[in-house]
């Protein structure tokens, strides 16, 4: 593929431009040869990916989770590691490319009693420090202080509020 143009010769620059649409970049070793450009030994076919592939690779650098709904819905399972304290695990949708980064809003609550009966707003939701963890690309583990929760060891549940406000969000992020 060649580009060749004569660009009008004004003052202002929004006459000079040109549009490519559906080209494909790649690197290639830096040897030159006679007919082909520096790098380029043979061109290869163009690589076609579906949507759902181009999905599953834009989870792989981010992740977004946001409370928006009128419902109650778990987020991350939990384990009490005090009668304030949880950690709950995210497992994230699709691996990341590399150990992500995670941010937290407030808007998020667990329950208070073992009947799952009540529940109780976590006050910071953070990386959880109760223990040493080995980081992974599969899965966040987040600590929630809360009011009250029962006892250390008690199996808990990370959910959302349920009110119609985007309050609670959690992003994870893969980029450099």
């Amino acid at each position: 593929m060649s580009i060749c143009t004569t660009f009008v010769a004004t003052t202002a620059i929004t006459t000079d431009w040109i549009e490519i649409e559906g080209a494909q970049l790649e690197a290639k070793p830096s040897t030159a040869t006679s007919v082909l450009p520096a790098g380029v030994t043979s061109p290869s076919a163009f690589e076609r990916r579906t949507a759902a592939q181009e999905q599953a690779l834009a989870y792989s650098y981010w992740y977004y989770n946001f409370e928006n709904q009128t419902a109650i819905v778990p987020v991350a399972p939990c384990t009490d590691v005090s009668i304030t304290v949880a950690n709950c695990e995210l497992q994230l949708p699709f691996p990341m490319r590399i150990i992500p980064i995670a941010k937290y809003t407030t808007g998020f609550q667990l329950f208070t009693t073992t009947a799952y009966s009540a529940v109780g707003a976590c006050t910071t939701l953070s990386n959880s420090a109760s223990y040493a963890t080995v980081p992974s690309a599969q899965s966040v583990l987040m600590n929630c202080t809360a009011g009250t929760v029962p006892a250390a060891g008690t199996a808990n549940n990370l959910t959302t509020l349920g009110t119609s406000s985007a309050t609670g969000i959690i992003v994870v992020s893969a980029e450099p």
